[in-house]
């Protein structure tokens, strides 16, 4: 069990999810004492001239095993506390930042903060309000599980080579994401931040894609002179080694320098996810 400390006060520290180095200060906090202590440890993180300051502010916690302590401050917002008197009379404050609550979700993502083992509740809800893709309950379970791992694809960007009049070029680019990301934590809780923008929405969309097997899949063929890839309407084939095409019947959609950039290509700027099925 953990002892949150101010001056000569001391408190039991429940639990506690300290932000990042960039935030600054904790977003979550839960202490049981008696009141005197307890309001003395909340007024002092509550004051606004210690804010982010995390040696100034004179609250610590003691680690077991460590011959220091590890100094608390409140970010410099309006926290949200939770106060209950126990059986015992003694004080259970929390002290919960507001990113914390679903009225903070943006289409950059939420923070989810749980003491359940699963599935946290409300995560496949706030997920779909965030996301901007059409989920379903019955995916809650995998969508969790997968977010929690690293996603790499292929991906292309436009890049200008640094000290050169060169024109900027499209480039393929190895990208890798994960989507749900866990804070460090003391106690019995736990926080998740889930991400929903940018790559990190591709994620999700390879996500789904992989575990609903939404890719079209391309087999070895024979396409007029040369060999390729084709399934009823689609088709890619070298027309040389440094030219690649994707045709839809027999218009060109696309073309590219590689198979890969191909593919990656016809994903962004198609939204098709094709799958070879076998080398040439």
């Amino acid at each position: 069990m953990l002892t949150i400390q101010f001056n000569e006060l001391s408190a039991i520290l429940l639990d506690l999810v300290d932000g990042s180095y960039s935030e600054g200060g904790f977003l979550y906090l839960r202490m049981v004492g008696e009141e005197p202590t307890v309001n003395a440890i909340w007024s002092r993180l509550s004051a606004r001239e210690y804010r982010e300051k995390k040696y100034e502010s004179g609250v610590q916690v003691e680690i077991p095993g460590r011959q220091y302590a590890e100094y608390l401050a409140a970010q410099k917002v309006v926290y949200k506390t939770l106060r209950a008197r126990l059986p015992t009379g003694l004080i259970d404050l929390a002290m919960i930042h507001p990113r914390l609550t679903v009225s903070e979700d943006t289409e950059q993502g939420f923070l989810l903060l749980t003491y359940e083992s699963g599935v946290p509740g409300g995560f496949l809800a706030r997920l779909n309000r965030c996301l901007s893709i059409p989920l379903k309950d019955e995916w809650q379970a995998w969508l969790w599980r997968e977010g929690q791992k690293q996603q790499s694809w292929l991906t292309i960007e436009t890049k200008e080579a640094p000290g050169t009049d060169q024109t900027a070029q499209e480039q393929l680019v190895q990208t890798s994401q994960t989507p749900i990301s866990r804070y460090e934590s003391r106690g019995q809780v736990t926080c998740y931040r889930v991400e929903t923008a940018g790559p990190y929405k591709e994620a999700w969309l390879k996500i789904i894609r992989d575990q609903l097997a939404l890719a079209i899949p391309l087999f070895p063929a024979r396409i007029g002179q040369v060999q390729g890839y084709e399934e009823a309407l689609w088709s890619i084939y070298p027309e040389r080694s440094d030219h690649w095409i994707l045709a839809y019947g027999e218009e060109i959609t696309l073309t590219g320098p590689t198979l890969e950039f191909l593919l990656a290509k016809a994903r962004q700027a198609l939204g098709r996810h094709f799958l070879i099925q076998g080398p040439l």
